[in-house]
């Protein structure tokens, strides 16, 4: 039988406790009003960029998930079980933005789009024309490489530059890698104003790297 980490054992303890919470005192907001819910809050980053965009009412990921996505999953897992979040797998990434777009565009939800860099982030990124084109809001989140620099990967543009999805991506729409923990404020900042705006919306890029998703972040 394989042992959890304790580590990881209490870290997914205290988030799993954290969502029942939540989602017993019937949001997020609620939580917080009733004190029932520590703030700010010691997490990490994946989680905490799941508890900014669920106070901005994003509460459906649209995904294929890869290497760069692991640990946003397992929080999705966690709050999908506590009721608060949907998360839908697709199997093409152009697909998926033309949905997360038609869910905003008819209904007026914004969604979060999930993948990771690579070719199922260009086809992502190729369906955020439509977001674009049309001012619709839309988070795109992409799993990036580890901000470590240790060479080139399957997945990387195979150039010698330093953040290459990031610059590609700022191309589109707005893009903000979190490079550290401590970026996640104003990078959900900046996103809520791009996606949120009521005239001329547009696609936000979130670049989250491998080695920051679970480092620890206050949200």
């Amino acid at each position: 039988m394989t042992q959890v980490p304790i580590q990881h054992a209490a870290r997914l303890e205290a988030m799993e406790r954290r969502a029942r919470t939540i989602a017993e005192a019937g949001g997020l907001d609620a939580a917080l009003a009733r004190g029932t819910l520590v703030n700010p809050i010691d997490t990490t980053l994946a989680e905490g960029l799941v508890l900014g965009l669920l106070k901005q009412g994003v509460r459906k990921y649209l995904a294929v998930f890869g290497h760069g996505s692991t640990d946003l999953a397992e929080v999705l897992r966690v709050y999908e079980a506590a009721g608060l979040t949907r998360t839908f797998n697709f199997r093409h990434e152009t697909a998926m933005a033309h949905a997360a777009t038609t869910l905003k565009w008819l209904y007026g939800e914004t969604a979060a789009v999930v993948t990771s860099i690579g070719p199922g982030a260009l086809q992502a990124f190729a369906g955020s024309l439509a977001a674009a084109s049309n001012g619709i809001g839309v988070y795109h989140i992409y799993g990036d490489e580890t901000t470590h620099g240790e060479g080139p990967n399957m997945q990387a543009i195979p150039k010698h530059v330093q953040g290459l999805f990031g610059q590609l991506t700022a191309l589109m729409g707005e893009s903000y890698v979190l490079h550290t923990p401590e970026a996640l404020r104003a990078a959900l900042r900046r996103g809520s104003l791009a996606v949120h705006r009521s005239f001329r919306a547009g696609p936000f890029f979130l670049l989250l790297p491998l080695n920051i998703s679970r480092r620890g972040s206050r949200a």
